[in-house]
């Protein structure tokens, strides 16, 4: 599976959503790895260091947005970023723009999770 695979049949400024957040996570650190995961409805893109134990977030989408599933959430600074859900080891961030990835919040709160992960890599 290829990430084109999860903008199947997905409406338009969604896609155009879900590229941009890719390229910006993509663009915090070149380590940075990606997998595609799902079947045949549910289809996301992972994103993790060194291996797939050391998550950063994960992204996918609902109807009309993007959702960013933020792991380690617990242990950073969320900076007013309004995260839903009940998971245990994730929470998610809904992106209805484009406007909303320029968000300096989101950016800063991926990079704490981002060097979490990589001292996560580093212990194990």
């Amino acid at each position: 599976m290829v990430f084109e695979d999860i903008l199947e049949n997905k409406p338009s400024h969604v896609s155009k959503i879900l590229r941009a957040l890719r390229e910006l996570i993509q663009s915090l650190d070149n380590s940075l790895q990606e997998e595609i995961l799902g079947g045949k409805v549910v289809r996301m893109a992972s994103y993790f260091i060194s291996n797939r134990n050391h998550v950063v977030g994960v992204i996918g989408s609902g109807k009309d947005h993007a959702q960013l599933f933020l792991h380690h959430y617990d242990h950073i600074d969320t900076m007013g970023l309004k995260l839903e859900g009940k998971g245990k080891h994730a929470k998610h961030v809904k992106i209805y723009s484009l406007d909303e990835l320029s968000n300096s919040s989101l950016k800063d709160v991926l990079k704490q999770l981002i060097e979490i992960a990589k001292v996560k890599a580093t212990q194990s």
